[in-house]
């Protein structure tokens, strides 16, 4: 499945959840319509039934909002459904067409005498993936603290990572596609190395993002040593909300799984 088709599969599922609680709402509202009157800067609220206007009072302002948000719901399923129309349309006539496409449905004899091609986003990461594990065996420096099997965690991928919401993290990034590698190693030039917990592409944008786990935030030396690392990640114009992510917890305050979700979306979708 290719990229365009996947943005349009997405799209269509917000569309029908933003489509059923349109729907919804529809259901519960009120009988008749608003009518607005405005004079001289003085706005007048009617409920229209069966033709007859009734004088919405101010103490009773609800109703107007409740066939004001009636009207717009149903011009917004008008709009939604639309959309999908189109949405559906859109992938039935490009099914198959796709540039990207083309070279890989060509025989290997006659790929190999093209001199270009467009890129898919799957072989671009492919590539990525090869080309950053190749830095991650050639680490030039050991991390601080070995991987211990004992008090890691196998994450679905088969690797070990250090802590739970780390397997967390790394089984979500796995389940929806996005290409990572953990704790490999970042040159960050003057101000040294460093592991980000997770290296992730974007398949869609091509940008690389850096994910840090910060999980003992109680611990005053774990804290102060996390902090001069996030300074270090900032002075090389890495900043936290762009190519930063940054989780954290606490013993009590662990780290909220919809987080993961949200941060996900936002930054890979």
């Amino acid at each position: 499945m290719n990229t365009i088709e996947q943005l349009m599969i997405q799209r269509e599922k917000e569309l029908n959840d933003l489509l059923k609680k349109t729907r919804k709402r529809m259901k519960q509202a009120p009988a008749g319509s608003l009518r607005i009157y405005e004079r001289n800067g003085n706005v007048s609220y009617y409920s229209v039934v069966h033709g007859k206007a009734v004088y919405i009072r101010k103490n009773n302002i609800k109703a107007a909002e409740n066939l004001a948000q009636k009207s717009y719901d149903k011009k917004l399923e008008k709009r939604i459904n639309s959309e999908i129309g189109a949405i559906r349309r859109y992938r039935k006539t490009i099914a198959g067409n796709i540039a990207e496409d083309l070279y890989p449905s060509l025989p290997k004899y006659r790929q190999q005498l093209l001199k270009q091609h467009i890129i898919t986003d799957e072989e671009y990461a492919a590539a990525w993936l090869e080309k950053v594990q190749r830095i991650k065996e050639d680490d030039p420096l050991p991390i601080r603290y070995k991987l211990d099997p004992i008090t890691g965690f196998y994450t679905e991928k088969g690797e070990l990572v250090r802590s739970k919401s780390e397997k967390i993290i790394a089984d979500k990034l796995l389940h929806t596609g996005i290409p990572y590698v953990y704790e490999m190693p970042l040159d960050l030039g003057k101000h040294g190395f460093q592991h980000p917990d997770f290296t992730i592409l974007n398949v869609y944008t091509r940008e690389v993002f850096y994910w840090e786990h910060l999980g003992r935030m109680d611990e005053s030396d774990y804290l102060e040593r996390n902090l001069g690392k996030i300074n270090d990640y900032q002075l090389s114009h890495i900043l936290p909300g762009k190519q930063l992510i940054l989780t954290h917890e606490t013993e009590q305050c662990p780290l909220d799984t919809r987080i993961i979700d949200e941060i996900i979306y936002a930054y890979f979708f």
